[in-house]
């Protein structure tokens, strides 16, 4: 029996070009809670670090003595880093820690109402969103180290693994599978039809060059205007690249559903990339 192959790519982009019609203005909404939520903690982040910078500044004689004298010889650097520098590094540590959170948390929310059967609320894809925190968050480590992993020493590994994993967060979201489940589904179906999702991944990438380029000599002009519809352009092609990439899932599912990889190879690869780069640092080190 001949194996069902993926549609053309103009039907792809005609469904892709559908879906971002029927939910950009959703997806952009939600976009603008996610990034008021960002800015929200980070001035939080910011204020707290701050505040109890200042408060050490004012109890810490020995601390006050040190800026003053920096700031009265003109070492404005000396005195700046004296007074905001822990606040600086508490500042980062803690926005690091809200994007481990962060980061997991909207990739799913997007993926719940950008992919989902009936449109949701922006309220329900951040519920569906933090409800599949902890999966997301994991397969995106196990990915992480896999890629990272294959792309020590030979690179190409690396590359295949993570368009092998294409879809892994998807399965999560729409089917609730399990990290590892998800990862070996994704792997599965994306193997089964390799070379096509990898013409239809670099049309996208294509298509984000050209993009690119067109915002590129927008910004230039440095006029209101322009810089207008270069801000339209990145935000629609994001909505667009987003529906792509479901579109392409959809489309992916219907023809490989159940499709499964073992893991086994690409595990023992990333080990043996991952021992060689400790072992070429310890090298780097001892030679030091």
């Amino acid at each position: 029996m001949a194996q069902a192959q993926l549609p053309d790519l103009s039907q792809l982009l005609t469904d892709a070009w559908k879906l971002t019609k029927e939910r950009f203005w959703l997806l952009l909404l939600l976009w603008l809670v996610q990034w008021t939520i960002i800015t929200l903690i980070v001035i939080g982040a910011i204020a707290l670090s701050l505040g109890g910078s200042l408060g050490s500044l004012f109890t810490s004689p020995t601390k006050f003595t040190a800026i003053t004298t920096a700031a009265n010889n003109n070492d404005f650097m000396t005195a700046f880093l004296a007074s905001f520098g822990s606040a600086i590094i508490t500042a980062i540590l803690i926005l690091l820690l809200i994007s481990l959170i962060l980061g997991p948390f909207f990739q799913a929310a997007d993926i719940a109402l950008a992919a989902g059967k009936k449109k949701i609320g922006i309220g329900e894809a951040l519920r569906r969103g933090w409800q599949q925190f902890i999966p997301v968050l994991v397969a995106g480590l196990v990915m992480a180290f896999m890629v990272f992993g294959g792309l020590f020493p030979l690179v190409v590994p690396g590359i295949v693994f993570a368009i092998l994993f294409n879809f892994a967060l998807f399965e999560i979201v729409l089917h609730n599978a399990s990290p590892m489940q998800a990862l070996r589904n994704s792997a599965g179906m994306v193997k089964q039809h390799f070379w096509p999702v990898v013409g239809r991944l670099v049309v996208l990438m294509a298509l984000a060059v050209g993009i690119e380029v067109i915002r590129a000599s927008l910004n230039r002009t440095q006029q209101p205007l322009s810089l207008l519809i270069s801000l339209a352009l990145s935000l629609s092609f994001s909505a667009f690249s987003l529906m792509y990439s479901v579109a392409l899932y959809k489309q992916l599912k219907a023809v490989a559903a159940g499709a499964t990889l073992k893991l086994n190879v690409i595990t023992i690869f990333s080990v043996i990339g991952w021992t060689g780069l400790f072992l070429l640092i310890a090298n780097a080190v001892r030679s030091i």
